[in-house]
């Protein structure tokens, strides 16, 4: 199959970092159970763009290439790309393309190729018609937009369980809690679709 992952808080844990960093600059008590949107500034308090610049600010971007991975993100995705082929699909803007072409390089080395959408700045493709484009089968994402938005066209989303998207359901949407999870649910996906 062809299988989209999502880089931010579905191989990368993001938003806990946000919140530590966060934390740490404004001595502040900000927990990750706080994100409860997926507008991350309206949790914070922050405007959109003053969100985007706290991230800038934060060690000059240097948190975006070596961030804490998500348990079993890299083995699991090392094993997928042995029977599937593998997509980056993620909404980071192009200003930090070549930050994450270079993180992807050295800790995922497994995806054939990176889409950059335009979901979150709108310069581009949403993540759906990327997948619609490309033939992907199943996305691996985390916001609720997205992963409904991809639901709603036919492609199979493994949604991760985060605080931000507590509310959605589909019925092309399977909520994982972990990448042990999500191969598992690939692996049934594959089954039925051998039957």
């Amino acid at each position: 199959m062809r299988i989209g992952v999502d880089i931010d808080d579905v191989l990368i844990e993001l938003q806990k970092e946000v919140a530590r960093l966060y934390n740490k600059k404004y001595d502040n008590k900000f927990s990750f159970k706080d994100f409860t949107s997926s507008c991350f500034w309206t949790c914070m308090d922050v405007s959109k763009k003053g969100y985007f610049d706290m991230l800038k600010g934060f060690a000059g971007m240097d948190f975006l290439i070596e961030p804490p991975l998500v348990e079993d993100s890299q083995e699991i995705v090392n094993l997928l790309s042995k029977s599937h082929n593998l997509f980056c699909v993620t909404a980071r803007p192009k200003d930090i393309r070549e930050i994450t072409e270079e993180f992807l390089e050295n800790k995922f080395p497994e995806f054939e190729e990176v889409f950059f959408s335009g979901d979150v700045f709108g310069d581009s493709d949403s993540k759906a018609e990327i997948c619609i484009k490309k033939k992907i089968d199943i996305m691996i994402e985390d916001l609720e937009d997205v992963a409904l938005d991809c639901a709603s066209k036919g492609i199979n989303v493994l949604l991760m369980d985060k605080p931000w998207n507590q509310d959605v359901s589909h019925e092309n949407i399977i909520r994982v809690r972990n990448w042990e999870e999500i191969l598992e649910k690939i692996k049934e996906i594959e089954n039925d679709r051998a039957n």
